[in-house]
């Protein structure tokens, strides 16, 4: 295997496994802690909506984990564009 294979697969595993804690805390600590804590547990969200943080991390860790997981495409546009351009007419 190449570096940039390892390298790829070390942050596919990493970064998904990141995504899926964040999910997890969410779902089991955050959102029922929330709950409990009544009107001012909207006030929280509201501040971490406007902070934009959270959206970053979970977002961000999920297209950086999804795409390293992806295979490479067979064939890339710009080869399709290089050899139309080489065909004979």
């Amino acid at each position: 295997m190449s570096l940039l294979v390892i390298t790829l697969r070390l942050l596919h595993i990493v970064l998904g496994a990141f995504w899926v804690g964040t999910l997890i805390f969410f779902a089991l600590f955050l959102i029922p802690s929330v709950r409990d804590a009544g009107p001012d547990g909207a006030k929280v969200m509201a501040a971490l909506q406007r902070r934009r943080f959270l959206d970053g991390c979970t977002g961000g860790s999920l297209v950086a984990s999804a795409r390293p997981g992806l295979p490479r495409p067979v064939v890339s546009p710009w080869a399709l564009v290089a050899r139309s351009r080489s065909l004979p007419s």
